[in-house]
């Protein structure tokens, strides 16, 4: 996972229908940053968006079926470079940015620990940012913060290693790290549990969104 800090994606969830979660998969877009429950595989689609200020930026759209009265779409806009977006908001116009990733734990050393692990699963990984410090970097390219939360959202180990293809002896080591965290041994950060057998652990997506007005 690439840093954050120059990176800002808003995910729109549109639902038609009832819902129902039997013999759903979760679908994990690496390049979008986001998982989501999807009734199937969706189909992609990356389009222009232009924003309220004609700020042109892309658009991907996950689209899923089930049967013929159900729709599923995830949508994510990429707004890449936070600090150039919001130097173009007009002025006296009050301008939008939502930030939305998984972010690390809090406490330092735990941080630490979740990055490292996530970069034994993929080496491609850089750093993910507490909440409190992606909050920080905001307010610095001034930005009045208007929103924060968090949300636990739960992962298979088998599926989150294979999606990164981790090569056998990584996915072994992790795997018995989880196992012996739940032991009572050392915390990895990404606080694993037990369902039915199944090895799974919590990833925590955070989101923030700001505002600024020109002067």
């Amino acid at each position: 996972m690439r840093a954050i800090g120059l990176f800002a994606g808003i995910l729109a969830l549109t639902v038609s229908g009832a819902a129902s979660a039997q013999d759903w998969i979760v679908y994990v877009s690496r390049d979008s940053r986001f998982a989501a429950a999807m009734p199937r595989q969706p189909a992609e689609e990356t389009r222009d968006f232009k924003t309220e200020y004609s700020y042109t930026i892309p658009e991907h759209v996950f689209t899923a079926t089930q049967g013929t009265d159900r729709t599923y779409r995830v949508i994510v806009r990429d707004y890449t470079g936070v600090e150039q977006l919001t130097d173009q908001l007009s002025p006296g116009l009050r301008g939008q940015v939502a930030v939305i990733d998984l972010v690390a734990p809090e406490d330092p050393h735990l941080a630490a620990g979740y990055n490292d692990w996530e970069r034994r699963r993929d080496a491609s990984h850089a750093r993910a940012l507490p909440l409190g410090e992606l909050c920080q970097l905001m307010e610095e390219i001034g930005l009045k913060i208007t929103l924060r939360d968090t949300r636990d959202v739960e992962m298979n180990v088998d599926d989150w290693l294979n999606f990164a293809q981790t090569e056998p002896g990584r996915r072994a080591h992790i795997r018995q790290a989880l196992r012996q965290e739940l032991e009572g041994s050392t915390p990895t950060g990404l606080r694993p549990f037990r369902r039915e057998g199944a090895l799974l652990f919590l990833h925590r997506w955070g989101i923030v969104a700001g505002e600024k007005l020109q002067a």
